[in-house]
């Protein structure tokens, strides 16, 4: 096998005291690309080599500090960032064994322990204390080291939150011409939101580039406070090309110097939008007349005209099995609340006309039309226009009110001619 056959792989290989473990040195630079460190003996060397590879490839940063004590205690304040899920404190010294380090996290009195919550601690040696600290809180640690002349390096590693895209959600795939939502949340490890720090607020920029490569600046807002760390968009995205969509997300706040900080760059999410054929539905409602039990009451017909992307009229019976649609909704609110109804379909010059029963009580009324994604030919996508068709229903006209008015208007009449005086 060559450096050939591993491809462009990122590899980083350390070399200690200049050992190269029986291989050449031309051959460790040919597979790691030349990225190879020779470390000698210095750990902290060792160390900072290490925290730079993991700021490189992972976008950790790092920050190292001088803890130099003299006969006094001394100490040392490290910043750290917010929204960390986890920090890491590389605390490094040269001579044997390594002091005790107390580390204090901001506005605490007590130092950390081993039991202290979301806290580990490993001793790697002599000289070296890994201190893993999950969600740290954000602000000025303390590390002081008692009387003593130590000298000693404190490395901090920072793995901040990511950011996850809740919807489309994976598995989710949208039709093309969908309006589509994006949804997208600040997680930790574990997928648990991250809680807002009022003191440092989230600001979240997305640029979504479409399959033509088109980069489109698209506005988020914040969702309510039971959804913490997350954001929507301001208004849902007409995705009319099929192929694939990546949202490019930045997650920034400010730190306690008021400068931007950055905290998640998220270019690899996105989602797939699968081919299908636009069919446009216009609505239209009309009121017909009929006589029921002596009264005259007005049912409603709604008239659906479907055409194709070429203007043309669709035939009911490719996107279903008969002229009464399984997968058409129609919900009736009447004063704004769901109407038990029921609708009798039939296609008439290929326009389906649907006669609604449940909508001729007095009232305002609204019909919605919707279509069953389950039920729907995955080729086609079908909108409506309009999907909400409002109207107001008046009370009936009974045979009694007819009689009534007749009668009136008879007797206006004969009292008319009976009043009326004759010419002299």
């Amino acid at each position: 096998m060559t450096a050939a056959d591993l491809g462009p792989a990122t590899i980083d290989v350390f070399l200690l005291n200049g050992i190269h473990g029986g291989v050449p040195r031309g051959l460790w630079q040919s597979v790691s690309h030349n990225r190879v460190h020779a470390l000698q003996r210095n750990r902290i060397t060792a160390v900072r080599a290490i925290h730079s590879v993991f700021t490189t490839i992972l976008g950790a940063p790092s920050r190292e500090s001088d803890t130099t004590t003299a006969a006094s205690e001394s100490a040392e304040v490290l910043v750290v960032a917010p929204y960390l899920d986890v920090v890491v404190f590389d605390i490094v010294s040269r001579s044997k064994p390594t002091g005790r380090v107390d580390i204090y996290a901001p506005d605490t009195l007590w130092p950390l322990n081993d039991s202290s919550a979301g806290v580990e601690r490993v001793h790697l040696g002599d000289t070296l204390v890994a201190v893993t600290v999950h969600r740290p809180a954000p602000g000025q640690w303390l590390f002081r080291v008692p009387a003593g002349r130590l000298h000693v390096k404190i490395f901090s590693q920072q793995f901040f939150a990511r950011g996850m895209l809740l919807y489309p959600s994976v598995g989710t795939a949208p039709r093309q011409h969908d309006e589509v939502g994006i949804a997208y949340r600040l997680v930790d490890s574990n997928g648990t939101p991250m809680l807002e720090l009022p003191e440092y607020p989230l600001s979240l920029s997305l640029m979504l580039v479409t399959p033509a490569g088109a980069h489109v600046p698209t506005a988020m807002v914040r969702v309510r406070a039971s959804a913490p760390a997350t954001f929507i968009v301001a208004h849902s995205i007409a995705c009319h090309r099929a192929g694939r969509y990546w949202t490019d997300v930045r997650i920034t706040t400010r730190n306690i110097n008021g400068r931007e900080l950055a905290i998640f760059h998220d270019h690899w999410s996105g989602f797939t939008v699968t081919p299908a054929e636009r069919i446009d539905c216009r609505v239209r409602a009309f009121r017909t007349s009929t006589v029921a039990m002596g009264m005259w009451t007005w049912p409603t017909r709604i008239a659906i005209d479907c055409r194709d992307e070429a203007r043309r009229r669709v035939d009911w019976y490719s996107l279903d099995t008969g002229p009464a649609p399984q997968w058409l909704r129609l919900a009736v609110y009447r004063e704004d609340h769901l109407t038990p109804n029921r609708a009798a379909f039939h296609v008439r010059n290929g326009v389906l006309e649907a006669h609604i029963e449940g909508a001729a009580a007095p009232g305002r009324y609204r019909l919605h039309l919707s279509a069953e994604r389950a039920l729907l030919p995955e080729t086609y996508n079908v909108c409506f226009t309009p999907a909400d068709v409002a109207f107001e229903q008046t009370p009936p006209v009974t045979w009694i009110a007819i009689a009534i008015f007749i009668s009136a208007a008879a007797a206006c009449l004969l009292v008319r001619g009976l009043t009326r005086r004759p010419r002299t």
